[in-house]
């Protein structure tokens, strides 16, 4: 199950995937980003600190995602991600592509310095 939260005092929405993101539940990741307002400049945080595991159709949702928030003028990053799930994000180079973080709370704080 998809949990969005909205953070109104940095203009960000959380949202977390659940235990995994696979093709079960990847379109609705999908849906859920696109349900975010278009404001100026959306802050989305994907926090994966329950995520324990990730396929192609996950991979997927994150960079569609990513291009969509992107193509808003936004930010989106990941939050909390697991060791063997930053391995996997590193062998594939993703972490050149994603602005990942430790956990929600750094990835809020970067937020907030960004945002003017």
């Amino acid at each position: 199950m998809i949990v969005m939260r909205d953070l109104g005092e940095i203009g960000a929405t959380v949202i977390e995937p659940g235990p995994q993101l696979k093709l079960d539940n990847a379109q609705d990741f999908l849906k859920a980003v696109r349900t975010i307002p278009a404001v100026i400049s959306p802050c989305v945080i994907v926090n994966m600190e329950k995520t324990s595991f990730v396929d192609s159709s996950g991979i997927g949702a994150l960079v569609n995602a990513l291009k969509h928030v992107r193509g808003l003028n936004g930010q989106f990053v990941l939050a909390g991600l697991r060791p063997e799930i930053l391995r996997s994000f590193h062998l594939m180079n993703l972490h050149q592509v994603f602005d990942i973080y430790e956990s929600e709370e750094l990835a809020r704080q970067q937020l907030k310095e960004r945002t003017p």
